[in-house]
């Protein structure tokens, strides 16, 4: 076994996401939350709040001897736990690294010389040894050996072991991985410290073969009326765009807020590829003769700001009071996956439309460029001069459809918003993906994670594919609840070869699931 777990954060949404893959506590604290990661985004660390709310590591298993590393930022307090005794626990406490116990008493038991600990920034942690009443523990960081120590009394249960890791302190943590003493396949055994490694995470990137249908059509955005009372009339021959919510320091974000637009009229920053078909908006009242289309913009990360016309959709005549939809039937309204884009429509008729909590936003939502709307521009092209910004926030909802590579590859888990889905025993979904390793790079193992569920009542079970050349290989049949829970298998060598991954192999890696009961 050997590698037995690892995990960079980069594949969560938002911080109680973590739950879902084996964690616990995640997002429970004040201030929890996913921020950019140590080499910045799009990887992702865990800030675990401004008092260092717990976040605990389930281990599948019991662990006498182990091997422990994470990625650091900030003062560490870390306990290895049987079940819920503590057994002891290892502190950094201002410039040195300590080892302890909470029974019989809070005692401490070891500590290493002053000046060992970094004294700010990033560093990578590792812990290891045995646990025991005699037992033996090595603290390293940045591979720099500086704690050694055996003879200690580490056990404090009935059991030689720990089965779970609490982190603690107002810290940042990334890229952790967790080892037994056993022998792995390959070239790499993994049973001792591996030193500073990093999780590169990957995504679906492109269907392969696909037998599970995903959900189409998907909503987003404002789908309601606002609070009332905050109408806005825009000008006939002027075109209305939403701007972002987010500063653009923000952006890319690395939260729900920023990834998808969960609150109207913001310029969303597309979780998905995918194609817009609709856009929605309210209207104050019956405007039968008026000509409007929905419009889309790419936006400028660096400033917030739409940069040009890229699809303008087809024609509507009239609008009633309250809901409208705008569709894109004779053009293919393609986004990008974590690209921004503004939404809005242009008109030739002054009509009042629905805006949503103006009062919330210190800064502009909405910009407004005028346009004749019988002589539009070429598309894509540039917009006019302007903007003329308003002080409100376009209320407006957007639907989408993807293919089913798109409804998986996502930076966090949405729920039902997208997935896949089949009743069908055997059906497949196999994806490509882009790894990107540079050539000669070591990897020291391969683990496909899903997160699933069943609708109805019985046994589900799932398998995790890889497939590198011709080999298809399945990993264990799980089981599938009716609530959402990531599953996943590690493949510490390629089962195609039984040798150790090679970049090449994992750069050209297939992945994907198949319904096994």
């Amino acid at each position: 076994m050997a590698l037995i777990l690892w995990d960079g954060f980069d594949k969560y949404g938002q911080a109680s996401d973590v739950n879902y893959d084996g964690w616990a506590g995640g997002g429970s604290g004040n201030n929890t939350a996913l921020v950019p990661g140590r080499f910045g985004l799009p990887g992702k660390a865990y800030f675990l709040g401004q008092y260092g709310s717990p976040l605990t590591r389930n281990l599948p298993g019991n662990f006498s001897t182990f091997y422990m590393g994470i990625a650091v930022n900030g003062a560490f307090q870390i306990v290895f736990n049987d079940v819920n005794t503590n057994q002891f626990w290892v502190y950094a406490v201002n410039s040195v690294v300590q080892v302890g116990r909470s029974a019989p008493t809070n005692n401490l038991l070891a500590q290493s010389l002053a000046g060992v600990m970094p004294s700010a920034g990033w560093y990578f942690l590792e812990i290891g040894g045995t646990v025991g009443a005699a037992g033996q523990l090595t603290v390293r960081i940045n591979s720099n050996v500086v704690l050694n120590v055996s003879g200690l009394n580490i056990q404090t249960s009935a059991n030689a072991s720990i089965n779970n890791i609490q982190f603690n302190g107002a810290m940042l943590v990334d890229d952790f991985y967790f080892c037994d003493n056993t022998t792995g396949p390959g070239t790499y055994p993994c049973n001792t410290f591996l030193g500073d490694k990093r999780t590169r995470t990957v995504y679906p990137s492109a269907n392969v073969s696909t037998a599970f249908t995903p959900s189409n059509p998907v909503t987003a955005g404002q789908l309601a009326m606002g609070n009332g009372g905050n109408w806005q009339t825009l000008s006939a021959n002027n075109l209305i765009l939403t701007l972002p919510n987010n500063p653009s320091t923000n952006l890319p974000g690395v939260n729900p807020g920023n990834m998808d637009d969960p609150v109207t009229g913001v310029a969303p920053r597309m979780a998905h590829d995918c194609t817009i078909t609709a856009l929605t908006l309210y209207a104050q009242t019956n405007y039968p003769a008026l000509k409007i289309r929905p419009v889309i913009a790419p936006v400028n990360p660096l400033n917030g700001m739409p940069t040009s016309i890229l699809y303008v959709g087809d024609e509507k005549i009239g609008l009633v009071t309250g809901q409208n939809t705008l569709t894109f039937s004779a053009v293919t309204a393609a986004v990008t996956k974590d690209t921004t884009y503004a939404l809005g429509f242009i008109t030739d008729t002054s009509f009042a439309f629905d805006t949503f909590s103006v009062y919330a936003y210190a800064n502009p939502l909405a910009a407004v460029y005028p346009l004749t709307y019988a002589s539009p521009p070429t598309i894509p092209g540039p917009l006019p001069p302007g903007p003329a910004i308003t002080s409100g926030k376009l209320n407006i909802g957007y639907a989408y459809t993807l293919t089913n590579y798109a409804a998986v590859s996502e930076d966090g888990l949405d729920g039902d918003q997208t997935y896949n889905s089949s009743a069908t025993i055997g059906a497949v979904d196999l994806f490509s993906t882009v790894a990107g390793l540079p050539p000669g790079a070591t990897v020291y193992g391969v683990r496909v994670v899903g997160a699933y569920r069943k609708d109805d009542a019985g046994t589900r079970q799932i398998a995790n594919l890889v497939k590198t050349g011709t080999v298809q290989s399945a990993g264990a049949t799980q089981n599938v609840g009716t609530s959402y829970q990531y599953l996943s298998d590690v493949f510490a060598a390629n089962p195609a070869t039984g040798a150790s991954w090679v970049t090449s192999d994992v750069n050209a890696l297939e992945i994907g699931y198949e319904v096994i009961s």
